[in-house]
């Protein structure tokens, strides 16, 4: 019989092994559970500090897990996706956003500011912008084609009543057939696509010059030229989609706080406790197996 005590090298190294990995376990579960929350505060608080989030915008942020077999070299992230976070960026650290920089067509002198028709995740339709400019240069086209066939038959000389009656055909309401158009312009400051007021025919307009000669009150009825336009009454031109040389931010966006609160709640001694509980639980399940 021998008394003493034997160290068997390979055990131990094994068994520090297996204590590593449980350990590299606990952290990767403690910081994927801090980072999950890190990310669902963000997720709620973005829906808080942007006016009016649509669907695209509730999506920003994304969570990347740890892997516990990366070891020391271990990590988790939440980020904002690529396109959310170049608007998200105006909100969070303010400043002065100006055509070229990010989120915004760097080969334009503008930038849009509005469309009266939404793209499909609630925010400006570059298609119907497109769509819109496609439209007016070939209404340009068309406006130029008509304007000279009317400056040609003025030339003719024909008698007014022949005139008048060649020309209601050429002008725009008969041409486009009823669609008054658009035009890219400037409106009490606003710039941008407008759709033209509602225009009168020929034979409308006259109706309402005669209707207003023919009433009772007037001594006299009038004679000559009219003050009454082309423009149907109560039309007004509609904004389309509007334009501007810059759009000034404030700091709205408290990204700083909302992730050092998140991850300072998750990320406590409690629970690290009870994720080695848990893996110690496991561990023991699986001995029994």
């Amino acid at each position: 019989m021998s008394i003493g005590i034997r160290f068997d090298y390979e055990d131990s190294v094994r068994r520090f092994r297996q204590d590593l990995d449980q350990l590299a376990k606990i952290m990767a579960r403690l910081i994927n559970r801090a980072t999950a929350g890190v990310k669902q505060r963000l997720d709620a608080y973005t829906t808080r500090a942007v006016d009016k989030p649509n669907a695209f915008t509730k999506k920003a942020w994304h969570h990347i897990p740890a892997k516990w077999q990366d070891g020391d070299r271990m990590w988790a992230e939440v980020r904002a996706r690529e396109t959310q976070a170049q608007y998200l960026w105006f909100l969070v650290n303010g400043g002065r956003r100006v055509p070229g920089d990010v989120g915004t067509n760097r080969s334009a002198r503008d930038m849009f500011a509005f469309t009266a028709q939404l793209s499909p995740f609630d925010g400006i339709d570059r298609k119907y912008i497109k769509k819109l400019g496609r439209q007016l240069r070939s209404e340009k086209k068309r406006r130029a084609q008509y304007r000279g066939k009317r400056q040609a038959l003025v030339a003719q000389g024909l008698p007014q009543d022949k005139q008048s009656k060649k020309m209601a055909k050429l002008r725009w309401a008969h041409v486009a057939k009823g669609d008054p158009g658009i035009f890219f312009g400037t409106i009490h400051g606003v710039k941008g696509y407008w759709r033209r007021p509602e225009r009168l025919s020929g034979a409308d307009r006259q109706s309402l010059i005669d209707a207003a000669r023919s009433r009772p009150t007037r001594p006299n009825t009038p004679t000559g030229r009219s003050g009454i336009g082309y423009t149907k009454p109560g039309s007004k031109a509609e904004l389309l989609v509007a334009v501007a040389r810059e759009t000034k931010y404030r700091e709205t966006f408290d990204y700083d706080g909302q992730v050092n609160a998140a991850y300072a709640e998750h990320m406590t001694e409690a629970a690290f406790q009870a994720s080695m509980a848990y893996e110690r639980r496991k561990a023991q399940m699986l001995s029994t197996l």
